[in-house]
């Protein structure tokens, strides 16, 4: 349930209820995009092509006359500069998507970061420096608790994928920084999205743990 006006940038606007019906509107959001898309015809696609007609058909969605009401507060970008210590102007890394809710004091954000699941190397750059990692290391969204991973699927199926990766987390859980409760598990959030699931990681660096939302979505 949305909050009244009243509440916006409040302390109750950060509630864990909050923030969870937040992440639940960000995913189905990626959810009626992704429906709009051509997929097949990504199949060969490149991952900035992919992300890029992603969010374009999420700012479609956002500006359609007859998008809903919790849409309205809603704002999409593609490839913005984040934050972290140590990085600066150009030295900054871009997260592939940042879903804002616009509203008065602070604005609740959420990031993807997208990879596509094509070949025996897949995997490791899922979860490599330049994947998942960035969020464990802090390098992204640093200041929430939660973060989303996007594969794209160009060959095979998700439950194939989501084995693998699963599979290399559970085969080096300290390199990954796996918390004790943070095993993989299937995690639907919306009726949108088949293929959502969900780790948990420690961060040294930030100071407290991350959950991370890993959608698979199929492009072939």
């Amino acid at each position: 349930m949305t909050p009244p006006t009243s509440l916006l940038g409040s302390p109750a606007s950060n509630s864990p209820e909050f923030r969870q019906a937040f992440i639940r509107k960000c995913h189905r959001l990626v959810g009626l995009a992704y429906r709009t898309l051509d997929a097949p015809s990504f199949i060969v696609a490149e991952e900035t092509e992919i992300t890029g007609e992603l969010v374009r058909a999420m700012e479609d969605l956002l500006e359609s006359p007859s998008a809903p009401r919790w849409m309205h507060q809603f704002d999409v970008l593609d490839d913005p500069p984040q934050n972290a210590p140590g990085r600066r102007s150009r030295r900054r890394r871009r997260v592939d998507i940042e879903i804002r809710r616009v509203q008065a004091g602070p604005r609740p954000r959420f990031r993807f970061e997208a990879k596509r699941l094509n070949s025996s190397r897949s995997v490791s750059a899922y979860l490599g420096p330049d994947g998942l990692m960035l969020y464990i290391t802090g390098e992204y969204a640093r200041e929430q608790d939660e973060a989303g991973m996007l594969g794209y699927i160009q060959i095979g199926a998700p439950a194939d994928w989501a084995g693998r990766i699963s599979g290399r987390l559970q085969e080096n859980p300290q390199h990954y920084s796996v918390c004790i409760s943070g095993k993989w598990v299937s995690f639907p959030l919306v009726e949108e999205l088949d293929d959502t699931f969900r780790s948990g990681h420690d961060r040294a660096t930030v100071g407290r743990s991350i959950d991370v939302y890993h959608t698979l979505l199929i492009f072939h």
